[in-house]
């Protein structure tokens, strides 16, 4: 009974949380009380947990250069009853964020009553292009009906461009930057149906959109 590797995620982009695993040559009992995990950088608020033949831990993962030491402070039972006593360590490397751009709530709706502030979540990027589509009663129903992709923009069929306008992202390296979309400012006094999209201008092919009803109705009829 030994253990073997740790396995981090293969990528990430805007996660707050990511696990990786610290995997044995046998299956866990999983009854046993978790063993505390040492971290070396810390992990702020690092869960551990018992998963099949690993114990998987969850927690940010942002300090330092991305490589991390953990090492098993307590004894670990295999589901045959023996022992690994304390002190397996593992060294792994988490990966960089790779360029993203996620709204959070990719559609909903919005009171005109109110802030008009869509969440943005950013990661490794330092330039977006923000553009509002207006879909009309006329294509409504249309849109509802078609399926949409934000790379193949099935949904620009139904829609008009009505504003665009740049943002620049305030970061040091790859760490998740969180914003708004101001769509008070972007469409002034906004009511009906907009396809917000937003594009990275320093990466390629990064990007996100969403679909939002600016009304005080909350009812599409």
């Amino acid at each position: 009974f030994a253990p073997t590797d740790a396995r981090p995620p293969y990528s990430r982009g805007t996660d707050r949380m990511i696990s990786v695993t610290l995997c044995f040559n046998r299956q866990l009992d999983a009854t046993q009380s978790v063993p505390k995990v040492q971290m070396s950088p810390e992990v702020k608020g690092l869960v551990v947990s018992v998963a099949g033949n690993a114990l998987r831990l969850t927690g940010s993962f942002d300090r330092g250069d991305g490589m991390y030491d953990a090492r098993v402070l307590g004894d670990v039972r295999a589901h045959d009853g023996e022992v690994l006593p304390a002190g397996a360590v593992y060294a792994f490397k988490v990966p960089k964020r790779r360029p993203t751009v996620r709204f959070p709530h990719d559609k909903g709706y919005l009171s005109p009553r109110g802030n008009l502030a869509l969440d943005l979540e950013t990661a490794a990027v330092g330039n977006l292009m923000i553009s509002a589509q207006r879909v009309y009663r006329n294509n409504l129903g249309t849109h509802l009906r078609r399926s949409f992709s934000y790379w193949h923009g099935y949904s620009s069929l139904f829609g008009k461009d009505v504003a665009t306008e740049e943002m620049p992202i305030q970061r040091e390296g790859d760490e998740v930057v969180r914003t708004v979309v101001d769509l008070k400012k972007l469409l002034e006094e906004p009511r009906g149906v907009y396809r917000i999209k937003v594009s990275a201008t320093d990466k390629t092919w990064v990007g996100d959109e969403a679909f939002v009803s600016v009304t005080d109705l909350a009812i599409t009829t």
